[in-house]
């Protein structure tokens, strides 16, 4: 289960490598950030249904025992665990004419501070810091604060403070921050929860930025083409090093 276009990619790459896409497989497209009904696409699609799940069987990280689901997605608390590093070097940044168009919509003064919810390693609180005068990057893994903080040391930015708990229990006061952003992750919080802390949170005149992309290669031609040949490359690599350990010492 994913995106349109990323699941588009997928299927794309499946046959361009030989393999097709065989009858067990179920590839379901779901626009999440567009309130698309994830359970009726899955229905949909053949997946199991409630009463053929084993009362202790969960699904693609979300438990499905006791019939319909009706509230948000939920997704394992340590999704990420041991991935941190590969995140932070892998995942594509956020473009730059993206952050200068956020700065200018919501014109911080430079003396407020910056909430990054659910950071991951700090994609937009980094490029974002020089707004404002603290930011807290708050993620409940403890692997991404932890490159967070190796990354703030690492540029001199002692004014990022990291936090690691899930977005509904941030100790945060009424009127804490400037601005609040989110980004490629409100999908996985309890949306109208976090929506209704955002909003006690920010000031008066505070801005909450939801920021995020289908895939990295439903973009711009010139993008979808380097992450083509990273790939390519990636896998001659592979194929490189299969033939020397297949020759030996």
């Amino acid at each position: 289960m994913d995106q349109p276009g990323t699941q588009a990619w997928k299927c794309r790459r499946l046959i361009e490598l030989g393999y097709g896409i065989p009858d067990w497989l179920r590839l379901v497209r779901v626009d999440f950030e567009a309130g698309a009904d994830w359970w009726e696409r899955t229905g949909g699609s053949g997946c199991p249904t409630p009463a053929s799940i084993p009362a202790d069987r969960s699904v693609v990280g979300h438990n499905l025992a006791g019939g319909r689901m009706t509230g948000d997605v939920r997704f394992e608390p340590d999704l990420y665990r041991g991935t941190a590093g590969c995140y932070d070097r892998f995942r594509l940044p956020y473009p730059d004419a993206m952050i200068a168009d956020l700065v200018r919509r919501t014109a911080p003064s430079g003396r407020g501070r910056l909430l990054d919810l659910a950071c991951g390693t700090g994609q937009l609180a980094f490029p974002l810091r020089a707004s404002f005068a603290d930011v807290w990057c708050v993620d409940a893994e403890p692997g991404m604060t932890e490159v967070v903080r190796a990354k703030a040391i690492a540029v001199g930015a002692a004014h990022i403070r990291t936090i690691t708990v899930g977005a509904e229990d941030l100790p945060a006061g009424p009127d804490s921050f400037e601005s609040i952003v989110i980004g490629n992750a409100f999908h996985r919080l309890r949306r109208a929860a976090v929506a209704g802390l955002a909003h006690t949170w920010l000031r008066p005149g505070g801005c909450l930025a939801l920021c995020w992309s289908t895939s990295p290669w439903a973009g711009a031609r010139r993008r979808a083409a380097n992450m083509a040949e990273r790939s390519r490359r990636g896998r001659t690599r592979s194929a490189r090093l299969g033939r020397a350990e297949a020759a030996g010492p």
